[in-house]
């Protein structure tokens, strides 16, 4: 009668441990959960080396302020273009007065025009000094051409930059993961103790029969 008792305690104990056992596939099912996050964590890792590419993307970022601030001194500069272009057809008026130069020489009137046009001269000479430093800013404009593509691409990057905000929120997540592995890892320690249990209840149903 006692060895009936105390089987019966065991096989209320086997009923507990096949419990356990229900609630021990679904924790399989959560490991194999675990194991695509652990996956999840590999492109993690990737998108931390594209977090450190968008940051030197950020230095870009301030160079490319600067050439916007650049970019206002030359809209100034492409108004003084147009008072170079006037000042070029003041030149082609003032090639036709060359021309008229012989003639001035004869009259002593026309002297008086011809030290005007010297002084126009040396107006001509500070704009051909001029047309230099705007073929410079011809090619600085160039340059900012190219720095208007590189802004479009910094403004992808600042779309990167918001997807990369939510994978760290992902990252806080798999952290609340990495803990429930660790509550895994004792699950695993319980499973252990119970292939013990199952062990026992073979024996002890091996003694009954």
């Amino acid at each position: 009668m006692l060895d009936l008792r105390e089987t019966e305690l065991m096989m209320l104990d086997l009923r507990e441990t096949e419990l356990m056992m229900l609630d021990l596939r679904e924790t399989e099912l959560m490991m194999l959960d675990l194991r695509e996050t652990e996956l999840m964590m590999l492109d993690l890792r990737e998108t931390e080396l594209m977090m450190l590419d968008l940051r030197e993307r950020e230095l870009k970022m301030l160079d490319l302020r600067e050439r916007g601030l650049m970019m206002l001194d030359l809209r100034e500069r492409e108004l003084k273009m147009l008072d170079l272009r006037e000042r070029e057809l003041k030149i082609l008026d003032l090639m036709e007065r060359e021309l008229k130069m012989l003639d001035l020489r004869e009259t002593d009137l026309k002297m008086l025009d011809l030290r005007e046009t010297e002084l126009m001269m040396l107006d001509l000479r500070e704009t051909e000094l001029m047309m230099l430093d705007l073929r410079e800013t011809e090619l600085m404009m160039l340059d900012l051409r190219e720095t208007e593509l590189m802004m479009l691409d910094l403004r992808e990057t600042e779309l990167m930059m918001l997807d990369l905000r939510e994978t760290e929120l992902m990252m806080l997540d798999l952290r609340e993961t990495e803990l429930m592995m660790l509550d895994l890892r004792e699950t695993g320690l319980m499973m252990l103790d119970l292939r013990e249990r199952k062990l026992k209840m073979l024996d002890l149903r091996e003694r009954e029969s």
